[in-house]
């Protein structure tokens, strides 16, 4: 898990770790403090969605918290660990 915009600066080194398999997006909730905002601001999105795109260059598996109304969006956009 990354939490801390630190985390997501340096989420492809940490993806380069040998041993790391995955990267889990939880509810934002210790990323939205980190930067000082609500879990609903955009840029808790976009920091998340770094951490997504990370995953996708490096193929490793993302995934996070869903919901019923959100776990369809969530796969489409690339999440693979429900």
């Amino acid at each position: 898990m990354i939490e801390t915009m630190e985390g997501v600066r340096n989420a492809d080194a940490i993806a380069q770790v040998p041993g790391v398999s995955g990267f889990y997006l939880g509810a934002a909730g210790d990323l939205s403090s980190d930067l000082g905002v609500d879990s609903s601001h955009p840029d808790v999105d976009a920091a998340m969605g770094k951490i997504l795109s990370v995953c996708k260059v490096r193929d490793i598996p993302c995934g996070g918290t869903v919901s019923a109304e959100d776990v369809a969006e969530k796969i489409k956009g690339g999440y693979r660990i429900i």
